[in-house]
């Protein structure tokens, strides 16, 4: 293990110690969450980075995590069919990893998980796969295709409207982080009574 690989000093980060895993720990199938919009980047073109752009560490969950909402949009996630590659460590979080944010497996060895693929599922069909050409297989090749096509123009449709809204909300957004004492405020206040 190298300096580079210590991921110690991100507990900040986690809100609990790390530590690498143990040479005999078996490490379970891990899954990321990335986003509309980042998941569209990913089925479009793929991906040059896991995590956001400032973020020192990738998180990644097993299957046995409880997500604290519910994914009504079935944007899908990510699965690592290699995940040493990323040589994670225990996050100190039940069911959570993370790895360097900078690191990036081999990217044969991420693979699409359909929104409407329960996680505990994936895990067990993917066990034994190493690429994503044997995961676009097991999920039966072309009707995954079909449901990769499908969620990309979801997705796509999704970004734009919440594109769309950030837009129409700019202009609320930036009278409300005005002083209270300003004017712009005191007549936001007004209109909202």
């Amino acid at each position: 293990m190298t300096v580079t690989d210590n991921l110690k000093q991100y507990s900040w980060h986690t809100g609990a110690p790390l530590r690498p895993l143990n040479p005999d720990e078996t490490l379970p199938v891990l899954f990321r969450d990335i986003g509309p919009v980042a998941m569209s980047t990913f089925l479009e073109k793929g991906l040059k980075r896991l995590a956001g752009p400032v973020t020192p560490i990738t998180y990644m969950r097993t299957a046995a995590y409880q997500e604290p909402y519910t994914d009504y949009e079935r944007i899908g996630r990510l699965v690592f069919l290699q995940p040493l590659q990323l040589q994670p460590w225990y996050s100190g979080v039940s069911d959570i990893y993370v790895a360097l944010a900078s690191r990036l497996p081999d990217v044969e060895t991420i693979a699409f998980v359909p929104g409407t693929l329960p996680l505990h599922d994936a895990e067990q069909l993917s066990r034994d796969i190493v690429n994503h050409h044997e995961w676009r297989e097991v999920l039966d090749g072309r009707a995954y295709d079909e449901i990769l096509t499908d969620t990309l123009e979801r997705l796509n449709k999704l970004n734009q409207a919440l594109q769309d809204s950030e837009k129409q909300g700019l202009p609320l957004r930036r009278a409300a982080q005005v002083h209270p004492r300003h004017p712009r405020y005191q007549s936001l206040n007004a209109d909202l009574s």
